[in-house]
């Protein structure tokens, strides 16, 4: 639906800018990349990979989802209250037609907000006016992932702002270096030991879910 290209020149601000300038956008570029390798070795790193993620795309949040067939599925987002991801999964959850309309668009295709059809009703719904706009959660974009282990989920970037061409382009830039970083800790790291959902320093974080993405109690 919205899979929105660009070209080198477009990912940094102010456009193409020659000398020092434009030095400095492409070592923030390749800054990030190395960022998001480093994530493949290290588990503990994914939460502060998703910050730095968050900050080069100017947006306020990166969260990164999923999991494996067999297992609970996660969810990782380093700036949200935990006490707000419980309410998402308890209250929210069914009610996210950006996350229902990503999942249905083929991997890798960048899904902006405004691109649904619903949109108008999207920013009606209790959902967003309850839980994503205290948050400054006013817009948002994303893509679905997968990985050749059967891994599956989405990373979705908040922003308090309406998304810019800018910023899409950005996120498609370093889009193939996060897939294949996720690839590699999945290959390496199973998620039934600390999947990218479940780093060893975002614990308190994360609750267990069923199938369905439910929060599982101890009985």
């Amino acid at each position: 639906m919205a899979h929105v290209g660009g070209h080198i020149e477009h990912l940094f601000d102010g456009g193409f800018a020659p000398g020092a300038r434009f030095g400095q956008a492409m070592g923030r570029f390749e800054d990030i990349l190395v960022t998001i390798q480093q994530a493949a070795e290290d588990d503990a790193s994914w939460p502060d990979m998703l910050m730095r993620i968050a900050d080069y795309l100017g947006s306020v949040e990166a969260t990164l989802g999923g999991g494996a067939p067999g297992s609970l599925p996660q969810m990782l987002s380093p700036r949200t209250n935990p006490a707000e991801i419980e309410r998402y999964f308890t209250t929210f959850h069914d009610r996210n037609m950006l996350m229902r309309d990503m999942m249905g668009q083929p991997p890798g295709t960048i899904i902006v907000d405004e691109s649904m059809p619903q949109f108008a009703e999207f920013q009606r719904d209790v959902f967003y006016n309850e839980w994503c706009v205290p948050q400054r959660y006013n817009r948002a974009f994303g893509v679905r992932l997968t990985t050749s282990t059967g891994w599956h989920g989405a990373l979705m970037i908040n922003a308090h702002h309406a998304i810019e061409a800018d910023q899409v382009a950005r996120f498609e830039a370093i889009l193939p270096t996060l897939t294949r970083a996720l690839e590699d800790q999945q290959a390496h790291r199973p998620v039934q030991r600390h999947g990218p959902g479940e780093p060893r320093c975002a614990r308190t974080r994360r609750t267990k879910r069923d199938a369905a993405g439910r929060p599982r109690h101890a009985p």
